[in-house]
């Protein structure tokens, strides 16, 4: 019987169709990791500015005099040391100004998911008025790309709301226990 030495040609081509199938896979698997890695990067970008954006609102509308005025792209807050803060509405972006008298002394941009829409609504059953930040996705997106809906919520001047209700101390209220009257006679 005859020793081979090498590879025959159909075994040779089977290798090859393996490897080249194999290699497919991995691109194809590669390609999709990738695409989900920038997806849940680009989501956790997007709750951290929701949440930056959250807790800022809450400050603001807390700090402001009254319930604020709507604008044509947004909504402004007047606060009691004279600042003014604006939000700006634009899909997948709310941008926050700050300004004391004519000169802005902060700016904050808030990223979005792309196709959501934000709005403010001030209810007027509240008393002192409850304003909520909306954040909802475009009724035109597709259904794929339509997440939950988000409220954020806050009381308009809660920070002097609650300084005014703490009764200043009153130090005429002290009492001297009777062992210190026997002790000064």
């Amino acid at each position: 019987m005859l020793k081979r030495r090498g590879v025959s040609l159909v075994e040779a081509v089977t290798v090859m169709a393996g490897s080249a199938l194999l290699l497919g896979v991995t691109v194809a698997l590669m390609h999709t990791l990738l695409r989900t890695g920038d997806a849940t990067r680009n989501r956790v970008h997007w709750c951290g500015s929701i949440d930056r954006l959250a807790e800022t609102f809450r400050q603001d509308v807390h700090a402001a005099v009254s319930e604020g005025t709507p604008e044509s792209d947004g909504h402004r807050f007047d606060l009691a040391d004279g600042a003014t803060i604006v939000y700006q509405f634009k899909p997948g972006n709310v941008a926050r100004t700050e300004s004391q008298g004519e000169s802005v002394t902060r700016r904050e941009s808030f990223v979005l998911p792309p196709r959501s829409l934000v709005s403010i609504e001030v209810d007027p059953d509240s008393s002192p008025g409850l304003i909520s930040l909306i954040i909802g996705p475009d009724p035109e997106a597709p259904k794929r790309l339509a997440g939950p809906a988000l409220r954020i919520e806050a009381m308009a001047n809660k920070d002097r709301r609650t300084v005014a209700s703490i009764p200043p101390p009153e130090e005429d209220l002290v009492e001297e226990s009777p062992a210190e009257e026997d002790s000064n006679e």
